[in-house]
């Protein structure tokens, strides 16, 4: 495969989208829509490198909205995988009687597939040959060495950046934080699987993965209270008079979400 190494990373992006996008109808297959979104994350970390080196040169967000589209919608679907797996284990810590959340979650899901997969059947896949010639174009312009020192100093960036904000604790700060440390491991990925034998990019990227590891988790449980909130409207709606015990699974979340914040903000200052 006679292919520059940022193209060649884009190929492995393009095949992974297009051997695992047929799964994600495949309700048993949890894994092909994770595949999918990650694949389109990939693909994007490209665009913001380039972005950075030559900024506005590129409409970046035109070339990136038809990816965007299906990463938007498949990740209504991820969500309730995720949430039934999190009311599972809320269930077996707390004392709430949740038969009837974990009902309306798996409802929820039959309901978002049905759109998404719906409004799939009509879109456009996107123009990967279009985005090939323009990374191509872009790898031979930069050259390898500045391609390598940007990259660098795009991460050290993103990092630096989310250090700053570290001292705040409100849910629109930590998610700033998760999407500026997402976007400086993905860069990591991509400077480890191009540029090989990089011990340090290692050491930092594994670092990075714990605390996105956390945040993660405290993502998983915002995302749960909405869901319990729309739960409770739902409930209350069409049964007013029942009564419903989602106090101890929403105290039990805010709990572990303030522990694993702390536990972030921890080691994102120990991050150099």
């Amino acid at each position: 495969m006679n292919l520059n190494l940022l193209n060649r990373y884009l190929y492995y992006q393009r095949k992974t989208f297009e051997k695992c996008f047929p799964g994600i109808h495949d309700v048993a297959d949890d894994e092909a829509i994770h595949d999918v979104r990650v694949s389109i994350k990939k693909t994007r970390t490209l665009l913001l490198l380039l972005e950075y080196i030559y900024p506005g040169e590129l409409d970046i967000r035109a070339v990136y909205r038809p990816y965007r589209k299906i990463f938007k919608r498949l990740g209504l679907i991820r969500d309730l995988q995720v949430q039934q797996k999190l009311a599972s284990y809320l269930k077996q810590k707390t004392s709430a009687n949740i038969e009837g959340y974990q009902t309306f979650l798996r409802e929820q899901e039959k309901m978002i597939r049905f759109n998404v997969n719906t409004w799939l059947h009509q879109c456009s896949l996107p123009d990967w040959s279009s985005l090939e010639a323009d990374i191509h174009s872009f790898y031979f312009r930069t050259g390898k060495k500045l391609i390598i020192l940007k990259a660098n100093e795009y991460i050290s960036h993103r990092i630096q950046e989310a250090k700053k904000l570290s001292v705040q604790k409100d849910r629109t700060t930590i998610h700033l934080i998760r999407r500026l440390l997402k976007e400086a491991r993905y860069m990591l990925d991509m400077m480890i699987s191009v540029f090989k034998n990089k011990p340090e990019y290692k050491e930092l990227q594994n670092k990075i993965k714990s605390i996105e590891n956390y945040l993660g988790e405290w993502h998983d449980r915002m995302v749960a209270l909405d869901y319990i909130f729309k739960y409770e409207q739902s409930m209350h709606t069409f049964f007013p008079g029942k009564k419903i015990r989602t106090q101890p699974m929403i105290k039990k979340i805010l709990q572990e979400s303030n522990r694993l914040v702390d536990k972030s903000l921890h080691e994102i200052n120990r991050l150099k």
